[in-house]
């Protein structure tokens, strides 16, 4: 017998369903009999869960084949890289050219720059439509032996202009890339190997893989034609630094083997015929012989880190691991000088120490600290809520702080100014030609230093390097990204 409730929907004309009185002609809900969900691309027509007009239902979705990219006309066929589909047919994006049926953009391919069939040789960029020598490079993280976080070489501004995505690699969490003579270089922290990309197009110029596992890359740096990357080994073996030409994937020069198992992420750092590295929480400071890889020494590190990196300024290798700001002997890896700060362990182990013309800056979160390297004293401190890696111009030093940049005078430590972007910011700040660029996740902005106003925003973040007139962005969890700047 029916409950009243039944009753009730009856004498409406209606069917019973656990959600109350239903119409299983046009309830979406309960579409043709109790419980069938047309979910929130269908609505429900004479009891039957349909697309709109024009659109047909493929793997859970409602696709118009005359505008959608993977599936055009036709269902599964998809159109190129820079096409999209018109009325049914793939045809070039706005901005590009086909050049032997297939879509280029040529302000920035490296095979079709300015018009099809005009080619830039291998290291040179094609920058609006003309080939050119690289303006300038991005070599290691924070760009130069200081890790000053500022490229002055590059005379690039925005507005950003989308060059190119890298489809290329389909491999999780990309490292902070570099770029050497025309060339990008990209490891993953997890799988992968060292890739090299035409810096113009992300065009795969070789790849090698690097130690005997899918185990975590660290970061490349290139010194003298030569790129170096510390790979942590996996479970079984030795973390590896590896040592290759810039040619391709026959340029195996040497490798040195680290006595220490742990996830080692150093950032390996060449002066002379010596590259530097952490050795990971077994070690410490290790040089060796940029020729054949030869060990030149071991400095013992207390307490024992992995994943910090040295720099260097004025004659010394300075090293920040576990709070103890220190001075190296270059010759013979041996401490000279050493600053204790106060650190909680655990805390930014990924540090590297930054330097301007006679200051050097560390974060021992929550604090910047400005160090006088001659005297190894602290100049100031400013303590808010700072993580990560600073990055100095001039007379300034820029500072992520509870999901905002914080920009000082790098002298006093007076506040100058301060920019919020999302609120959510993380990256190390980058700097070229007047302006800061800084990320979250989800958000980049370009920041005027001189009137402290953002004048471009992409809806991407990640790591950022500006070099060869682009700014290439290294999200976690999506495409490596370029934007061209403008001349």
């Amino acid at each position: 017998m029916k409950g009243q409730c039944g009753l009730h929907c009856d004498l409406k004309g209606l069917t019973e369903c656990s959600s109350g009185c239903s119409d299983p002609h046009t309830d979406p809900k309960n579409c043709g009999h109790c419980g069938n969900d047309c979910g929130p691309e269908r609505a429900c027509r004479q009891g039957a869960c349909e697309c709109d007009a024009g659109k047909t239902w493929y793997n859970g979705h409602c696709i118009d084949t005359q505008t959608d990219h993977d599936n055009c006309g036709l269902l599964t066929f998809a159109c190129g890289y820079d096409e999209l589909c018109e009325k049914g047919e793939c045809g070039c994006r706005p901005g590009t050219t086909r050049c032997n049926g297939v879509c280029w953009n040529t302000s920035v391919s490296a095979f079709n720059c300015g018009a099809c069939g005009v080619r830039c040789s291998v290291g040179s960029v094609c920058t609006y439509g003309v080939c050119e020598a690289p303006s300038s490079d991005w070599p290691t993280f924070g760009h130069d032996l200081a890790h000053s976080g500022e490229n002055t070489a590059e005379t690039g501004e925005p507005p950003l202009t989308f060059a190119w995505e890298e489809r290329r690699v389909h491999v999780r969490a990309p490292n902070y890339p570099v770029v050497s003579g025309g060339r990008l270089y990209l490891t993953h922290e997890v799988g992968g190997g060292l890739y090299a990309f035409n810096v113009s197009d992300a065009h795969e110029l070789w790849f090698v893989g690097v130690g005997t596992h899918p185990v975590a890359r660290g970061i490349p740096s290139v010194f003298s034609d030569t790129i170096y990357v510390v790979d942590s080994g996996g479970w079984s073996e030795l973390p590896t630094l590896w040592a290759f030409g810039t040619q391709g994937e026959d340029q195996y020069l040497w490798h040195a083997p680290l006595p220490d198992a742990q996830r080692n992420f150093g950032v390996p750092l060449r002066v002379g015929n010596t590259v530097f590295t952490n050795t990971g929480t077994a070690g410490g400071l290790s040089g060796f012989d940029a020729s054949d890889g030869s060990q030149q020494f071991l400095q013992p590190l207390e307490p024992g880190y992995d994943a910090w990196s040295p720099a260097y300024f004025s004659g010394r290798i300075y090293t920040f691991a576990a709070g103890h700001f220190r001075a190296h002997d270059p010759n013979t890896g041996a401490i000279q000088s050493q600053l204790d700060l106060t650190w909680t362990a655990g805390e930014n182990t990924r540090a590297v120490p930054v330097f301007n013309a006679n200051r050097a800056f560390v974060v021992a979160p929550p604090t910047l600290v400005a160090i006088d390297p001659a005297a190894n004293a602290i100049a100031w401190t400013a303590s808010e809520a700072y993580t990560g890696t600073p990055a100095v111009s001039g007379s300034l030093v820029f500072a992520i702080s509870a999901g905002k940049l914080v920009v000082r005078d790098a002298g006093s430590g007076s506040l100058a100014w301060s920019f919020a972007g999302d609120g959510q910011l993380s990256y190390p700040p980058v700097i070229a030609n007047r302006y800061v660029y800084v990320a979250s996740d989800e958000n980049l902005y370009a920041v005027d230093i001189s009137t402290h106003l953002a004048v471009d925003h992409k809806p991407i973040g990640g790591w950022l390097i500006v070099a060869n007139h682009r700014l290439i962005v290294a999200p976690k969890d999506k495409l490596v990204t370029a934007y061209v700047l403008s001349k």
